[in-house]
């Protein structure tokens, strides 16, 4: 062999190695960017999950209390009964009792005010029953501008008050409700 031909050998050895290293450099290139983008996923949904996460948690806490939160309800309605009776009867009007039930009667709204508890307004509103239970429908003669209003039906007594838990219904208000029909007997919707 002569030198030309051993050089040009050795060329296309060298040219053919270092194209297989270009190869195996370009191989572990994409390899390494396949993984980059694996971490980075695998990165995006730990982050996701720590959100969802957080959330779940932050919803868990705010209503967990809802089941206490109904009952204390009851109390609240029992406290206007006697408030209600105190203020009907012959009693001193700076009564001692009357006072004290006053001011149990408040901590115990801002209570439930703290936690996120509202009333419903239900009285003189149109009826919603996403808010509000029907428990009777009264005749009750309207106006022309309230009869053209888009709902003939409007709460004309509150039973018993409704509330919401974090703008979510907790309890239902208990209300009647008006009808522009004309009608002899009120007709009853629940409970008859």
């Amino acid at each position: 062999m002569d030198k030309t031909q051993s050089e040009s050998k050795a060329k296309k050895e060298i040219t053919e190695l270092v194209q297989e290293k270009d190869d195996q450099i370009s191989a572990l290139t994409k390899e390494k960017e396949e993984y980059i983008d694996k971490w980075k996923r695998s990165l995006a949904e730990l982050e996701n999950y720590r959100k969802r996460s957080e959330k779940q948690l932050e919803e868990t806490k705010r209503f967990s209390l809802e089941n206490v939160l109904y009952q204390l309800l009851s109390i609240v309605d029992n406290f206007e009964r006697a408030l209600s009776h105190i203020e009907n009867s012959n009693s001193n009007p700076n009564n001692t009792l009357k006072q004290g039930v006053e001011m149990i009667y408040k901590e115990l709204k801002n209570l439930l005010n703290q936690h996120g508890v509202k009333p419903i307004e239900a009285l003189g509103k149109n009826y919603d029953p996403n808010l509000h239970e029907a428990l009777e429908v009264v005749n009750k003669k309207h106006s022309k501008e309230e009869k053209s209003k888009s709902n003939k039906h409007i709460v004309v007594e509150e039973i018993l008050p409704g509330y919401t838990f974090h703008n979510r219904l907790l309890r239902p208000a208990k209300v009647k409700i008006s009808d522009s029909e004309k009608t002899e007997e009120p007709k009853m919707l629940k409970g008859e």
